[in-house]
């Protein structure tokens, strides 16, 4: 008894292979569909997320300087020195206050009272410390100790 192989060919008869290539193309429509709806999705999402993070100094009371959706105060920042930015906004705003630095918050303060409650009394709450985006990168020792949990 000899046994063959079955013969397979690559091929496909013209009507199948019409109607394989008609099935390709409405996968491909519904395929861009889904991938069209959860990219608007992820990007409505992230939007709100970031609209949403503008509001927090808002929702506490604490002023802040004028900002620029995605961006916050960051152009003013990069414009300006860093410190003359901040002198201003201190005189502007008082002693207590936030700015934001893309979407992110960052609370500014001068008021020692307030400060001494944070670094003395409730020290265990705000042990590690964030070093500015836009300061100049250094090697001070003392600066990468205070971003640590141990002073």
């Amino acid at each position: 008894v000899l046994l063959m192989a079955p013969k397979f060919t690559t091929e496909l008869p013209n009507s199948h292979w019409s109607d394989f290539k008609t099935f390709l193309r409405s996968e491909q429509k519904s395929l861009l569909k889904v991938l069209g709806i959860s990219f608007s999705s992820i990007l409505a999402a992230y939007l709100l997320k970031v609209w949403h993070s503008y509001g927090f100094f808002k929702r506490l009371g604490i002023p802040t300087p004028e900002y620029k959706f995605f961006f916050g105060n960051f152009l003013e920042l990069r414009k300006r020195n860093h410190s003359e930015v901040l002198r201003d906004w201190t005189k502007q705003y008082g002693a207590i206050y936030g700015y934001y630095e893309g979407h992110f918050p960052v609370l500014v303060t001068s008021d020692l009272d307030f400060i001494r409650e944070v670094f003395i009394k409730n020290y265990s709450n705000f042990a590690a410390r964030k070093k500015p985006h836009v300061a100049p990168d250094d090697n001070d020792e003392m600066n990468k100790m205070s971003r640590t949990t141990k002073w």
